[in-house]
Parts: C-alpha cells; structure tokens; sequence
C-alpha cells in the first residue's frame, strides 16, 4: 500500500491548519453579522409598524393580496386514496383583517385550483392570517421590497369601488323609465277612423 511521505504529511498537516484557519474566520464572520442582523431586525419591524400604519390611516377599507413570495405544487388525496395535483399553493403578502378585526399588514397560505389543467388557476381557499409582524424573520425581510405593490393594489381596488358606488347612484337617483303605451288594436283603429269620418 502506497503512504504519503514526510513532505506529503507536512503539506496535508498545513492544508488542514488553513482550514481550521479558515473556518475560525469564516464563524467569527457569520457571528458579527448575525449580531447586525439582529439589530436591524428591530428596524425591520418599526418600518413594517410605520407602513401598516400608514395604511389604516388611508381607511381604504379593501382586501388585497399582490404578493407571492414562493410557490409550490399542491397535491391532495382523493376519494380513492390517490395522490393527485390538484393546483399551487404558496405564501402571500398584503393587507387584510386580522381576527381581531384590525387592518394590519398580513402573509397566508391561500391555494389555487388548476382542474382543467389548462394553467388557469382559481382561488380555492387559504390558511389562518397571519399577521406580517409576527411572520418569520424572512418573510418580514422579503416583504420589505414589495410595499410599493402593495399600495398599487389598494388603489386599484380603492377606484373600483369607488366606481361601483357611481354607478349604483346612477341608477338610483336616475328617473323612473316612463311606462310604453300599449300599441292600439285593430278595431281601436277602426273605430278612431269612423268616430273621424262622422266629425
């Protein structure tokens, strides 16, 4: 069996003392930068705090989810016992009541059925509401750089309700279509004419 010489051995003993090097630098990096993460954690929160709040003094009042941070396939077991894909589910961001009743900035779970499989998927149904302030560290990251979608959303749906509302007021202060005069009979046509002719 072939073994390595002295030299071979003493550069092995040196490439593993760079490594142990290595990793020590490489710890003592990940430490300080979990501690600014840490900090900056606090910030990620009072921007979130500061935005939502922004939003409920808006009083919009509508629900919007724009925001699809990830996605993955959904399966579910049907009657028989078979696995089967039945559509997409992924983790959502927007705003929406919480079950307190309060505004907030939100992420769910929602799910989205594709039966034909034509890739034209319709809302089934979502998970509990979570709100964004007590989501993961990662997704309150993630959310930061989609406020601006956000807010689009809302005002999108903000002028469609405020469009629906004119119209409805159209159509109530509109006045009442004046009743059609029924068409004359034959024999009321007759009658006009002789009652005429004997003027």
């Amino acid at each position: 069996m072939n073994r390595p010489g002295r030299g071979n051995r003493r550069k092995a003993r040196k490439a593993d003392a760079m490594t142990e090097v290595e990793i020590t630098t490489l710890l003592s990096t990940l430490t300080e930068t979990a501690k600014t993460l840490n900090k900056k954690s606090d910030s990620v929160n009072k921007l979130i705090d500061r935005f939502q709040e922004t939003l409920r003094e808006a009083n919009v009042g509508v629900e919007v989810w724009p925001v699809t941070l990830e996605t993955e396939t959904w399966f579910e077991d049907d009657a028989d016992g078979e696995t089967r894909e039945r559509g997409e589910c992924g983790l959502e961001i927007g705003f929406a009541k919480n079950t307190a009743g309060e505004w907030v900035l939100a992420s769910r779970f929602a799910y989205y059925c594709n039966e034909e499989y034509v890739n034209q998927y319709s809302f089934s149904h979502a998970d509990a509401v979570t709100p964004l302030l007590q989501a993961s560290r990662s997704t309150r990251i993630k959310a930061l750089t989609h406020f601006a979608e956000i807010i689009k959303a809302l005002t999108a749906e903000a002028a469609k309700a405020v469009k629906a509302i004119e119209q409805a007021e159209k159509f109530v202060t509109s006045p009442p279509p004046k009743p059609l005069t029924p068409e004359p009979s034959l024999s009321e046509i007759a009658n006009s004419i002789i009652y005429n002719k004997n003027k």
